[in-house]
């Protein structure tokens, strides 16, 4: 009767456990989708923004934004379902392309749970860079205006 007992309890602490790791994979991967979301919209507010400066700073923010496309790209083909909460997010088509989002099954809760982590990780890197990239627009702009003064002032003397 011990050994039943012992049995019982080991068993529904690790069904305990793997629950509780599921549950950080879930939580981790959501924060990955909705951050990689935000990334998106960054991407289409630089290139809008991109296409309103004159070259050389243009062809280069282009070149910073199209390398930042592709590693965003890469991300997405990368992502991987945590098993149990398959859904619909990804805002990409499967036209051209085939790949398969769910785990291996072969994978513990515990590499669901680091595949998961590091799916988040990279994707807040893509969300530094294109952050950044935005701070260079957005200080670009600020310092035209004071460029149009210093020149109409320099005109006017």
């Amino acid at each position: 009767m011990r050994r039943l007992i012992v049995i019982l309890f080991i068993v529904s602490c690790t069904a305990s456990s793997e629950e509780k790791l599921h549950q950080q994979s879930v939580e981790t991967h959501d924060l990955a989708i909705k951050i990689g979301e935000h990334v998106k919209e960054k991407i289409e507010q630089i290139y809008a923004q991109a296409d309103q400066l004159e070259d050389p700073l243009k062809s280069l923010l282009k070149d910073s934004v199209r390398t930042l496309t592709r590693d965003y790209e890469y991300w997405k083909s990368t992502i991987m379902e945590v098993p149990g909460h398959e859904h619909e997010h990804h805002e990409h088509d499967h036209a051209g392309h085939n790949h398969d989002h769910s785990p291996e099954a072969d994978l513990t809760p515990e590499m669901v749970l680091e595949i998961q982590k590091d799916l988040r990780d990279r994707v807040v890197l893509l969300n530094i860079r294109a952050q950044k990239l935005l701070d260079t627009l957005r200080k670009k702009n600020e310092d035209e205006p004071i460029k149009e003064k210093e020149k109409a002032s320099s005109n006017g003397a």
